[in-house]
C-alpha cells in the first residue's frame, strides 16, 4: 500500500470527489448560489494550489516518514499497531492546534479567511484555500512527521482518512438522521453546518462580505468625488 501510495491517493480523491459531486448536484441539494459561479473559482485555486506545491515542496508526506529518524514515536516501546494509531491522533491533533492558530493570529488569519469566504459551502470549499496557507500547513506537517518520526502506515492511514473527512464535512448534504448522530461522534458532519455555531459562522460570513461590499462602494464614491474638479 505504501509503495502504491500515489495511486491509491489519486483514486481517493477522485472517487470522493465524484461521488459527492453527483449526490450534491440532485435537486434535494440545491444550492443558494449558482454551481457556475463557484466551483470554477474552488477547483481553479485548488489547481493553483497543487501547482505550487508540486513545484516547491516535491517530496510527499510518506517519503518524510521514510527518511525519519528516531523520534518519539519510533522510541515508543508498544505494539507497531498502536503505534500507528498514536501516529494517526497526533498528526489529526497538530492539524487542530494548527487550524486553531489560523483562527487565532490575524496575520495568518487573513490567508485563512480565503477558506472562510465562500458564498457557499460545499465540497468543493474543503480545496478553497489560499496558496501561502497550503504552502505553510504542508510544510509544518512534514516537519511534524520528520520530528516525531511518524510511523509510514499511520502517515498514509491519516492522509486517506482526512481526505474523505474534510470532502464530507464540507459536503452539501442532509445525512439520515441516525446516521448523523453516530457519525458525528467521530467527525463534523454535513448536517452540523446547519446548526450553532456552525449556523453563527455561516451568518457572520455572510455579514462581513456586505460589510467590505458597502465599504468598498463607499471608498469608491470618495474616489470619484475627490477626482472632481
Amino acid at each position: 500500500m505504501i509503495e502504491n501510495f500515489t495511486a491509491l491517493y489519486a483514486t481517493v480523491f477522485y472517487v470522493t470527489v465524484i461521488a459527492l459531486a453527483g449526490c450534491e448536484l440532485l435537486p434535494l441539494n440545491r444550492q443558494t448560489v449558482q454551481l457556475e459561479r463557484r466551483w470554477p473559482t474552488n477547483m481553479g485555486l485548488f489547481g493553483l494550489n497543487f501547482v505550487i506545491v508540486s513545484i516547491c515542496i516535491p517530496i510527499s508526506a510518506v517519503e518524510v516518514a521514510q527518511r525519519a529518524g528516531s523520534g518519539p514515536l519510533a522510541l515508543l516501546p508498544v505494539d507497531p499497531g498502536v503505534g500507528i494509531v498514536v501516529g494517526v491522533l497526533a498528526l489529526d491533533l497538530w492539524k487542530y492546534c494548527e487550524h486553531r492558530v489560523m483562527h487565532s493570529f490575524l496575520p495568518v488569519w487573513r490567508f485563512h479567511l480565503v477558506h472562510h469566504t465562500d458564498t457557499d459551502v460545499d465540497f468543493t470549499t474543503t480545496e478553497r484555500h489560499h496558496p501561502i496557507e497550503v504552502a505553510f500547513s504542508s510544510v509544518m506537517l512534514l516537519a511534524v512527521i520528520y520530528v516525531l518520526a511518524v510511523p509510514q502506515l499511520a502517515v498514509v492511514t491519516f492522509v486517506l482518512f482526512s481526505t474523505v473527512v474534510t470532502f464530507v464535512s464540507h459536503a452539501n448534504l442532509r445525512l439520515p438522521g441516525r446516521t448523523d448522530r453516530i457519525l458525528r461522534w467521530l467527525i463534523i458532519t454535513p448536517v452540523r453546518a446547519c446548526d450553532p455555531p456552525f449556523r453563527d459562522a455561516r451568518r457572520d460570513r455572510q455579514q462581513l462580505r456586505r460589510h467590505l461590499h458597502n465599504l468598498g462602494s463607499a471608498i469608491r464614491d470618495l474616489s470619484r468625488a475627490s477626482s472632481r474638479p
